[in-house]
């Protein structure tokens, strides 16, 4: 089996996003996630995933990591909005890092994947 792995995905949902050139690209990272999310559960169940956006007004949209694929998934329905002011990785990783250093087994790997399309 396929060690462990606590992960957090910082989704890009400033409002760079917003723009007509860049409209497919959300789309585009929002389908992407829902593919990565099914293949690292597929490989080990016990894997835990998380989100969390990095619009400045939208850094508090979190979902703590989970091994639940419908509420990764439903999350992801509930963050379509775009717009959410300017782009904050800093605000993201703190968010992440924060979330990632509960997950108290040492065998986990721990990784943040960053989706980023904005300025």
């Amino acid at each position: 089996m396929v060690e462990k792995e606590g992960i957090m995905i910082c989704i890009d949902n400033s409002k760079w996003m917003s723009f007509i050139t860049n409209r497919h690209n959300y789309y585009l990272q929002l389908k992407c996630v829902r593919s990565y999310c099914r293949a690292k559960l597929k490989a080990n169940p016990d894997n835990v995933i998380g989100i969390v956006t990095t619009g400045i007004e939208g850094v508090n949209n979190l979902l703590e990591p989970t091994s639940d694929l419908d509420k990764i998934l439903n999350h992801l329905k509930c963050i379509w909005k775009v717009n959410s002011g300017d782009l904050n990785i800093s605000g993201g990783l703190v968010a992440s890092m924060t979330y990632l250093k509960c997950l108290h087994d040492p065998s986990t790997q721990k990784r943040i994947l960053i989706f980023t399309g904005g300025r």
